[in-house]
């Protein structure tokens, strides 16, 4: 039975853990694993395992080639003094890797066999002259684990003889179509050149059928990853990750030809965060170099088909076009939105952010902005699902711009009044007796109000109103003395006259008061959006290997760099009104009154001249 260590601290010297080291370090010293376990179960690296450290480091880091062995070392003493720096040797081209004590002594007129031998502990091949040559060996291909000598169609090597357009280092033709010279092909790394011919089409020029089974880092796969760099000073005309050239020769029928499509599936029971079937990212600006222009889709004017859509959006719930961080659309010509009423009533739909308000059309167009219909059809602007206001059509109703509800909402309001009103005729007031209570004279509403024998308090209280010329104070401060007179009456007047008899003028429609608090605008909160904050966690699995952990340390969010406010726009106050058809209503009916009255001393004037003649 093997030794059990005790868990005493460090140092123990009790008997137990001092056998049980003496087979760690044994273990230490002569296991071909990378880690032991000391007696706490703590792993830590053999002498195997820290060497096999040094070679992934090495290779991280590259070797340092010199010449050579029959040279000798081209360094002080002819000494190698790093485990990285490797000499060639000239006869087969080959390099090696000093595996033993460092400094190694490397004269003149060496070998690998005459300076310590090939082997653990002595030279290690690190280059690939050897493997190369047998590789070219008939049967090499049979040095590669499952690898055959054809895959599908025939693979060739390009070689067009005196063509000076074909690659230096040939290429990779698969298929069975030749490549004809001074074509572009000749300088291509890999080309797909296939005769398919009366038989069946469902195959692919390259198909991807990679299986990735428990991957244990947070890397991720590409079954195409283009890293092309191009340098230098000329001026190129374009660097293509992915170029769709395809030609359509046939005369029967295609019914789809689609650049790219994306159809992914997920069969299994996991999670898929973010699905993305095209993600196009910014442009790293590492160098001093500028972009002029970026467009993260472009689409060039598609006009040969009958009906040209240059984005199809068939998205049936959700929505359309998502864009949470302030994203722009511009339209240089006429933007047009269709919508199938069947579907939906309102083609265009904005909605507001919950950190601040929103404003639905804006333009900086000198020539303003035009909103309309196509045909002789009504406009209506709602709010809450209530029409507010309505342009009707012409045919039936002469072009009416009317609210949405009958008698129920002003032409302004007592904080924001209009300054005039152009009109061709005069106003219609409803005046339908059917709509109004049984009429009585303007005496029997004197008596209704003070009592009997007080039929003339209205009228007289009207009296009392002086007839005035006025300017507005707002007219002087804008055009001085050239503001113009009017005339009219003082509200207070009116309202003064009714107190002096005992009746509070506001009980008829000529006398209005209103007031209001402080109006204010909203001004939208300035809002940052944060993205995911992740750091890398270096973690190693079961074999030894370290891998990366993406660790999320803090979560998306929104940072308002300028919190919603508001703007005082209008002062609380308050105004006194009258309207003006009451007041020359009740102005004619005193006129009336004194007509009358006139008129009954005239005649009993007359007829007391009369009488005494």
């Amino acid at each position: 039975m093997a030794t059990q260590p005790t868990n005493n601290a460090v140092p123990s010297e009790s008997p137990r853990d001092l056998k049980f080291n003496a087979g760690k370090i044994d273990e230490f010293v002569t296991s071909m694993g990378w880690q032991y376990t000391d007696r706490f179960g703590v792993k830590h690296y053999t002498i195997e395992g820290l060497r096999w450290i040094a070679q992934q480091a090495i290779s991280a880091f590259g070797y340092i080639t010199l010449k050579s062995f029959q040279l000798g070392a081209p360094l002080p003493n002819n000494e190698l003094t790093l485990p990285n720096q490797i000499l060639q040797d000239e006869t087969d081209g080959e390099y090696y890797r000093w595996d033993g004590e460092i400094p190694k002594r490397v004269p003149a007129g060496s070998t690998p066999q005459s300076t310590g031998g090939v082997g653990k502990g002595a030279w290690v091949s690190v280059g690939d002259a050897s493997l190369r040559a047998n590789l070219a060996d008939d049967g090499g291909v049979e040095l590669v684990k499952n690898a055959v000598d054809k895959r599908g169609d025939a693979m060739q090597r390009l070689n067009i003889t005196g063509d000076s357009t074909a690659s230096a280092t040939g290429n990779l033709v698969v298929g069975n179509l030749p490549i004809p010279a001074g074509s572009d092909a000749a300088r291509d790394a890999i080309t797909v050149s296939r005769l398919i011919q009366n038989g069946p089409t469902n195959c692919h020029a390259f198909a991807d059928r990679t299986v990735i089974d428990t991957a244990t880092d947070y890397g991720g796969y590409g079954a195409f990853d283009a890293t092309t760099v191009l340098k230098g000073p000329h001026t190129h005309n374009h660097v293509y990750s992915y170029q769709d050239r395809t030609f359509y020769d046939g005369s029967g029928i295609l019914e789809n030809m689609r650049g790219l499509i994306s159809t992914p599936s997920h069969r299994g029971s996991g999670t898929i965060q973010n699905r993305i079937g095209a993600y196009i990212n910014d442009t790293v600006l590492s160098g001093a170099g500028n972009i002029v222009e970026q467009s993260g889709l472009y689409i060039e004017h598609l006009q040969a088909a009958g009906a040209n859509v240059a984005i199809n959006v068939r998205q049936v719930s959700g929505l359309g076009y998502y864009s949470p961080f302030g994203g722009k659309m511009f339209q240089n010509g006429s933007a047009g939105f269709g919508v199938d009423p069947s579907v939906s009533l309102f083609p265009v739909n904005f909605r507001g952010d919950q950190l601040g308000t929103f404003y639905g059309f804006a333009t900086t167009d000198g020539n303003g902005m035009a909103m309309g219909v196509t045909g002789d059809n009504k406009i209506q602007l709602v709010a809450a699902g209530e029409t507010r206001l309505q342009i009707k059509q012409a045919a039936t109703f002469n072009r009416a711009i009317t609210p949405g509800n009958d008698n129920l909402t002003p032409c302004g309001d007592q904080v924001n009044r209009f300054s005039e009103v152009h009109a061709g005729t005069g106003v219609i007031n409803t005046s339908d007796g059917r709509e109004k209570t049984k009429p009585i004279t303007v005496s029997d509403l004197s008596e209704r109000l003070c009592g009997e024998d007080n039929s003339d308090v209205i009228l007289d209280a009207w009296g009392d109103v002086s007839l005035i010329a006025f300017k507005w104070l707002s007219a002087i401060k804008e055009k001085g003395d050239d503001a113009r007179w009017h005339f009219g009456v003082i509200a207070q007047q009116v309202k003064e006259a009714f107190d002096k008899r005992g009746i509070d003028g506001t009980i008829f429609g000529l006398l209005c008061y209103d007031e209001w608090d402080d109006q204010f605008d909203i001004i939208p909160a300035e809002v940052i959006h944060h993205p995911d904050e992740f750091k890398d966690e270096f973690l190693t699995n079961e074999d030894g290997e370290t891998y990366i952990n993406k660790v999320l340390i803090k979560e998306s969010w929104h940072e308002v760099t300028e919190p919603e406010r508001k703007v005082l726009v209008t002062p609380a106050g308050n105004r006194w009104g009258i309207r003006a058809d009451q007041c020359l209503w009740l102005e004619a009916a005193y006129q009336r009154r004194e007509r009358n009255r006139l008129d009954e001393r005239v005649k009993k004037l007359e007829e007391a001249v009369f009488k005494t003649s």
